[in-house]
């Protein structure tokens, strides 16, 4: 009973670019009959999508046309009239620019400041590590307006302060690999908030009004003013009946 070739010996890849590894192994030990193939298979481990490639005799090949910053699981067999044993080898393609701008941006204001925060390319399109961000904002609605930053940042997060307030400003960001930088993200356009209405100070209302504390000076009461006037006549009489008598006196001594 013909028995299936061993597995292939030596296997080894390199990788040469961000869409290509190259594959080479030795035939097996243990041929179990005539060699007249061989099978690579490669799967894509982030999608889990599996391809295959028939080499006939040659111990090589070249995997072409593979996603950027992307790691494969590559397994090769010898085939006979039988498929032999599998030797598998992991492999990451090289990183390139990025194919798609950051997602997800958002943003709060104020009168005078402006928050913006995003997330980074999608998964397959970041095409590597994120290192850093170039941001760009504008007055008005579009990029075509007076730029009033240009820069960079290894942030997710920005803070514009002292813009106008009750004004329209555009927002742009693009992200970088150590290989370059993606595209710019669409014009994002963020309003600030209007002014706060000037605060007059409130009409004085009748709980709000001093109120003064009584005078010193105490009115005498019409009473009192009635009752000393009684009292500086009946003295004047009796002082007039007084003199009379006391003239009277007087006459008859004379």
């Amino acid at each position: 009973m013909t028995q299936a070739p061993g597995p292939v010996q030596n296997i080894k890849v390199f990788v040469d670019s961000d869409d290509r590894i190259i594959v080479k192994w030795d035939a097996p030990t243990a041929k179990n009959g005539k060699i007249t193939a061989y099978n690579v298979t490669y799967i894509e481990r982030r999608s889990g999508t599996v391809r295959s490639i028939n080499t006939h005799l040659q111990t090589y090949t070249f995997i072409t046309n593979l996603n950027p910053y992307t790691n494969y699981i590559i397994m090769v067999s010898a085939k006979t009239t039988k498929l032999g044993k599998v030797s598998t080898v992991n492999a990451t393609t090289h990183q390139t620019a990025p194919s798609g701008p950051p997602m997800n941006i958002t943003y709060r204001m104020s009168e005078t400041d402006l928050i913006f925060n995003w997330k980074e390319p999608s998964e397959d399109k970041k095409n590597g590590v994120i290192i850093k961000y170039r941001y760009q904002l504008y007055e008005g609605n579009s990029s075509a307006g007076t730029m009033v930053k240009d820069a960079l940042t290894t942030n997710r997060r920005v803070i514009f302060q002292e813009c106008e307030a009750n004004k329209l400003y555009t927002f742009r960001i693009r992200a970088y690999t150590i290989k370059g930088d993606g595209p710019w993200s669409n014009d994002f356009i963020a309003l600030t908030t209007p002014p706060s209405s000037t605060q007059t100070p409130a009409a004085l209302t009748r709980s709000d009004a001093i109120v003064l504390p009584p005078s010193r000076e105490t009115a005498i009461p019409d009473t009192q003013k009635n009752t000393s006037s009684s009292l500086q006549d009946r003295l004047g009489i009796i002082v007039a009946a007084i003199l009379s008598a006391f003239f009277c006196l007087l006459l008859l001594l004379v």
